[in-house]
């Protein structure tokens, strides 16, 4: 009986360490459940995570192959409308303005005439900016290169891109942006802009009822609306003729510069856009936006120089100017400065 209450601690004592061995592998299979559990979480995150990084590889990859077509398209578009530009204009942008009007060829047919040509040149550096009026009568070879005519009707051989060709063989001057703006258009934007202050040299009456042209402006200072700017610019009505034409439509340039750069035309720059956008033919597309918008950030607020393509009336044809290949030469270094003697020369044209 004396040997019971030793039996008794022992099994007490043997009880507890069963019982604490137990809560031990308890515990050992809780914190082998939770490994378990965190392992299988953390393999779905990593597989999570590398799922997401593979789509987004491809999708990358998807959106590089895109944006690599798609300039591969722009670079073939821009080789059709304007070739390659010389790399020696890289520090200017230049671009043709071309003023499209409605005619007819000989039989009667309708045909789209270039009717105002001017070369726009920015220094890229100094903002300076430069005008080069060409007479719609300058006596240029086609771009069929077999004829001669008039550059205005260059336009009919390949609308826009024709003339970048032609106006480039003329000059020698490297085309980056073309922009083709039809008479309705130039009159409507004229008209976004509220008009347009013009000193008119001589009264200009001209009706022609079935070209539906109607031109009545008076001497001397006016405000003119799209339609009135537009007759402006197309009279020819006077002992220059053509030539008269080009100066008047020098001296437009300048004031339309002068008016696109005052602060109340900011608030119908919206406007402006939506009707470049919709109505105007040019070869810039989104990728010249951002070289676009770095070059007018730089553009100079001082007058522009504006030039006419140097040359002279044919003996026979007051509406044909022959081009001076010498004075076009020294213009051209005046608006060029940096490039070499050779760059910007205009190659001869044939008689």
């Amino acid at each position: 009986m004396k040997d019971r209450p030793l039996d008794d601690d022992l099994n007490i004592t043997r009880e507890n360490i069963r019982r604490k061995r137990r809560e031990l592998a308890r515990q050992r299979r809780r914190r082998l459940l939770r490994a378990l559990v965190l392992m299988c979480i953390g393999g779905v995150f990593m597989v999570a995570v590398l799922a997401c990084a593979f789509l987004f590889i491809r999708w990358s990859a998807q959106v590089y192959d895109d944006y690599r077509a798609a300039y591969a398209g722009y670079t073939q578009r821009q080789q059709e409308k304007i070739g390659t530009p010389d790399p020696l204009y890289a520090g200017y942008t230049n671009v043709l303005l071309l003023g499209i009007d409605n005619g007819a060829d000989v039989s009667g047919n309708p045909v789209k005439r270039a009717d105002t040509v001017a070369v726009l040149s920015l220094n890229n550096e100094t903002g300076a900016v430069h005008f080069l009026t060409v007479p719609r009568g300058t006596w240029v070879t086609m771009p069929d290169g077999a004829t001669h005519d008039r550059i205005s009707s260059a336009y009919a051989y390949g609308g826009a891109p024709a003339m970048v060709r032609t106006v480039s063989a003329l000059t020698g001057v490297a085309i980056h942006q073309y922009v083709a703006v039809d008479m309705q258009t130039f009159a409507s934007l004229i008209d976004v802009l509220g008009g347009i202050d013009v000193y008119v040299e001589c009264p200009m009456d001209y009706d022609d009822a079935e070209a539906s042209t109607h031109i009545h402006l008076q001497q001397g200072y006016q405000h003119l609306s799209g339609q009135e700017a537009m007759g402006y610019l197309r009279y020819r009505g006077t002992d220059l003729g053509d030539l008269g034409r080009a100066q008047r439509q020098q001296k437009f340039l300048r004031l339309l510069y002068d008016r696109l750069l005052q602060v109340d035309v900011v608030p119908k720059l919206p406007e402006i856009a939506q009707i470049m956008r919709e109505q105007v033919d040019t070869s810039a597309e989104l990728f010249d936006s951002a070289h676009l918008a770095n070059v007018l950030r730089h553009v100079s607020s001082a007058q522009p120089e504006t030039v006419m393509l140097p040359g002279k009336l044919a003996a026979d044809d007051d509406t044909i100017w022959m081009p001076d290949t010498a004075g076009m030469r020294q213009e051209l270094q005046a608006f060029f400065p940096d490039l070499s003697d050779d760059a910007g020369a205009a190659p001869a044209q044939e008689e």
